[in-house]
């Protein structure tokens, strides 16, 4: 670990290093309920022949459970596809940008598939949905995940996005790029800003690539994990400014322990005060 780059990034967003350090190391484990394949009635009642002890997550529609007990991993109710393990920061990302049935959505970073397979069950396996990952064993894993969850909506491309030519066809964009993970356990042992500022390169690229696949009036959610200036809000008030994109108002209030970003954009998600991953979210709007 770079104590000093973790130091220095700490205070300039305004947290204390070392209760980042804690929090992350004690982040609480959530389960969604894939609707596609059971009800949120079916699966309390199946939770009997499990070991797990869960908690709704009471503030959203969709049913998502916090894990008090067991792993979900382990249980009938991952193999037959009945669940997805997620962390609670990463679902708030679709549940944001709201994909319609019947719309076109692609997703650039999309392995292992958590955020690809929501959208689904959003969409409710209607329209298309295109997951675009570039590591073959990342490749694998998301191909493994839609086939265990059903979903018939979504067509894999192994590709390098940054390598496809783009068009202006789909209603949504999902970037979640490669970051330096400063809001996940063991994200800050591998931290420095040497590394930070060479992802920030490739996230730009990345959200330039996504804006352009994106219709007029479509919009695009940016995600991370990590909770730098300079990978969040920073990247997105320049890309505001470069595109003339409309920075889309996401109301905390519906996500209790969430905050507004530093300069008012997007969201801010930290783990001591969410109780999950440590997240930044922006939703942005292609006027036309």
């Amino acid at each position: 670990m770079n104590r000093k780059d973790l130091e220095e990034v700490c205070q300039e967003i305004g947290i204390d290093s070392e209760l980042l350090i804690n929090s992350v190391n004690r982040i609480s484990k959530h389960l969604r309920v894939n609707t596609l394949r059971i009800n949120e009635q079916q699966f309390e009642e199946l939770l009997r022949f499990t070991e797990l002890s869960v908690k709704r997550v009471n503030f959203l529609k969709h049913p998502v459970y916090e894990v008090l007990k067991g792993r979900p991993g382990n249980t009938f109710l991952h193999t037959f596809g009945f669940v997805f393990s997620q962390s609670l920061s990463s679902m708030l990302p679709v549940f944001i940008l709201k994909p319609e049935e019947k719309s076109c959505v692609l997703d650039i970073c999309a392995a292992p598939g958590a955020k690809t397979t929501l959208c689904a069950e959003l969409m409710k396996n209607t329209g298309a949905i295109i997951a675009v990952e570039q590591n073959k064993k990342r490749m694998e894993a998301l191909v493994s995940n839609l086939r265990r969850m059903g979903m018939l909506n979504v067509c894999c491309w192994h590709k390098d996005a940054t390598q496809i030519n783009p068009k202006p066809i789909f209603d949504h964009v999902i970037v979640d790029p490669p970051c330096s993970s400063l809001g996940v356990s063991s994200g800050y042992k591998i931290f420095s800003k040497r590394a930070m500022k060479k992802l920030t390169k490739k996230q730009k690229l990345l959200l330039n690539v996504g804006w352009e696949f994106l219709k007029p009036n479509g919009t695009l959610v940016y995600s991370t994990c990590t909770l730098t200036y300079a990978e969040n809000e920073k990247l997105i008030e320049e890309f505001v400014k470069d595109k003339g994109a409309a920075i889309e108002e996401i109301d905390t209030s519906k996500f209790p322990g969430s905050r507004k970003g530093l300069d008012g954009l997007g969201i801010r998600l930290i783990p001591w005060e969410f109780k999950s991953e440590g997240f930044f979210i922006a939703l942005l709007r292609k006027e036309g």
